[in-house]
């Protein structure tokens, strides 16, 4: 009997383009549905704006003011120079439309995956598996919308994958202008970018370092090498413009803050409250491992032996077959080491090292590829129960994050342990705050009253205010814990529950409550 595999379908790029599609929808479905993150109003104004109108208004003096100012600008004054163009400049059109635009973002470095893996690889299981992993992992799809900082960040290093590859199989002017393009704006968000341009740099002159020993041509590699790097320097500075004014004084002060951030709390992690200065060595690596769900976190383990014994076997041709695996683990160890040695400033989890996912990502994806080599000598059946494991465990991941719609950005996988009420003061749960919309929405329901007296324990409850209609907002009136009639909080630097208090709604994320509404009087 001959069976017929259900996967037949993937082997055609029809899959890839169905999911492509599917979650251009799914963003323009869902973008509305999320409330204002604790930074987002500094991000649009503090940033955003200020860039805006100092490259409009040519205000040097008051820009160099700005304590915002080496906070990479690149996506943000985009951002807000559409909100401008389109008049979506006042509340809440203009979150609703920030949230959007940093989505259909997010969206790009999907199609850019796509387009990659298609280069790489034959088979279109793996180019679809990977791209669901892509804009399944929970908590990134939710902070697409509102996370306009670490997202962005982390999809122009997945865009800056594609243009290597391009740049590595086709060295040239073109692919380095593109590259130099990718690498700058990413620079332009966030400063730890410029990992992305030296190890490109590396790869470069270790492939042309390896051509010279072995009698083949070098000089392409090397004249990419002095077209890439000026290129890159330009464009750092075009997407940066405090560079515009002094690019060596002001790099060098958006490094050291970036190396030391001046930002003394605390954190809550596993259990505790620890200083942000005096971060254990493994803060970060524990983030990642229990909020990346555990297919994903397999396949990379598996990628890494495989990796280790290619390595061993091709020693300096490593580079050469493998580039974009040696870019992402170099990626990785020089980021890790480098938070880990300097004993860098961490909050919120790892949001800052998201930009790290996309290494990840492509290695697990590596791994995937690995996987169905090493079956292709099998039976059918065997292949299509390996392949239906996989699709299943894909599909629980999706079935998680759309059971905590809108709240994916809580995520934590079943290896964690913190999927239970019980568990809920480990670790920092609704840090941005989202909950305070729809537990402010869901008062107002309840109490008609013409006017009520809330108190929000954090700016995080003001701010989502901002994304109430007219009416909704004119009935709150924000004022202390002793004058209000009600008490919300997302229990931020929050041990406990305020079981002294008159519980009267949550917000739930799965089984976890994130919010809390307590009648005061």
């Amino acid at each position: 009997m001959t069976i017929t595999s259900p996967f037949s379908p993937f082997r055609y790029e029809r899959i890839p383009l169905l999911i492509l599609t599917l979650f251009l929808i799914i963003g323009f479905v869902s973008y509305r549905d999320y409330g204002i993150a604790w930074d987002e109003q500094a991000q649009m104004v503090d940033i955003g704006k200020a860039t805006y109108e100092f490259i409009i208004n040519k205000t040097p003096n008051i820009y160099i003011n700005n304590p915002e100012k080496y906070h990479g600008p690149a996506f943000e004054v985009v951002v807000y120079s559409l909100q401008s163009l389109f008049g979506k400049t006042s509340n809440p059109d203009n979150y609703y439309f920030r949230h959007l635009i940093s989505y259909i973002l997010y969206w790009l470095g999907g199609l850019s995956l796509f387009l990659l893996l298609r280069k790489i690889y034959k088979s279109y299981f793996i180019i679809s598996i990977g791209l669901l992993w892509y804009f399944l992992m929970p908590r990134f799809f939710a902070e697409s919308f509102f996370n306009s900082k670490d997202i962005a960040f982390y999809v122009l290093t997945t865009f800056s994958l594609h243009s290597l590859y391009n740049l590595i199989k086709a060295p040239g002017y073109k692919n380095a202008f593109i590259h130099a393009l990718v690498c700058g704006f990413a620079i332009g968000i966030r400063i730890t970018g410029i990992l992305i341009p030296l190890i490109s740099i590396s790869i470069l002159g270790l492939t042309a370092l390896s051509n010279i020993f072995r009698g083949k041509s070098y000089k392409k590699l090397v004249m990419t090498i002095l077209q890439f790097t000026p290129l890159t320097i330009a464009f750092i500075i075009i997407f940066w413009p405090i560079l515009w004014l002094d690019p060596v004084h002001h790099f060098l002060g958006a490094f050291q803050e970036m190396k030391l951030f001046p930002w003394d709390s605390t954190v809550r992690y596993q259990g505790n409250f620890i200083s942000s200065l005096e971060l254990p060595w493994h803060y970060s690596i524990t983030w990642m491992l229990i909020t990346i769900p555990e297919l994903i976190l397999i396949f990379f383990a598996l990628a890494i032996l495989y990796l280790i014994k290619k390595v061993i076997k091709l020693k300096q041709e490593f580079i050469h077959k493998y580039p974009l695996e040696f870019f992402s683990i170099s990626l990785l160890i020089l980021t890790l080491g480098s938070v880990i040695y300097n004993h860098s400033v961490l909050y919120d989890g790892w949001r800052h090292l998201f930009f790290l996912f996309a290494p990840i990502l492509f290695i697990s994806i590596s791994g995937l590829q690995f996987l169905i080599q090493q079956i292709s000598g099998y039976s059918q059946l065997y292949k299509l129960l390996t392949k239906s494991i996989i699709l299943i465990f894909t599909f629980q991941i999706g079935y998680v994050a759309f059971t905590l719609h809108p709240y994916q950005n809580v995520y934590f996988n079943t290896a964690s342990g913190i999927n239970n009420e019980s568990k809920r003061f480990e670790y920092e749960l609704d840090y941005w705050g989202l909950s305070f919309r729809e537990a402010t929405e869901k008062l107002l329901e309840q109490d008609t009253s013409y006017k009520i007296k809330i108190h929000f324990p954090n700016n995080a409850g003001h701010h989502n205010l901002s994304i109430l209609n007219e009416t909704q907002r004119n009935r709150i009136i924000e004022t202390s814990f002793e004058e209000a009639d009600y008490f919300i909080t997302n229990y931020r630097w929050g041990d406990r529950e305020f079981t002294e208090l008159n519980k009267i709604d949550s917000i739930m994320a799965g089984n976890i409550p994130i919010s809390g509404t307590f009648k005061l009087k």
